[in-house]
């Protein structure tokens, strides 16, 4: 028999409950959760989060390049390659938005409740 902690007794360890009583009130085929208990994200929220920062970052890195091609600046490259590496930076997000959207079956991941 385990000894736990009672934060109710003076002794600094008792039981608070036995094997038997701890497999009465947890039982094993209760703690295996199917596909559909499982926690859900809602439809769209997460990824439209990262659509937008990526599409923010393409805009920010396309007007950055062109004002430094265009704009007679004497620091005009900072600008030309700063560009670039904002918009190599959002398909970090454009992955995440597409891995956000990808939709699996039950079916094609072959899962059952033991292997959850």
């Amino acid at each position: 028999m385990g000894r736990r902690l009672n934060p109710h007794s003076r002794e600094l360890w008792q039981p608070v409950m036995s094997n038997k009583q701890l497999k009465e009130k947890f039982p094993l085929h209760d703690i295996h959760l199917s596909v559909s208990q499982g926690p859900t994200m809602k439809e769209g929220k997460y990824t439209s989060i990262f659509v937008s920062i990526a599409v923010i970052l393409d805009v920010a890195g396309l007007i950055l390049f062109f004002v430094g091609i265009f704009a007679p600046l004497s620091f005009w490259d900072f600008f030309v390659l700063s560009g670039p590496l904002l918009i190599f930076m959002s398909t970090f997000f454009w992955i995440f938005w597409y891995m956000g959207n990808i939709k699996v079956s039950d079916e094609e991941l072959n899962l059952t409740k033991h292997d959850i």
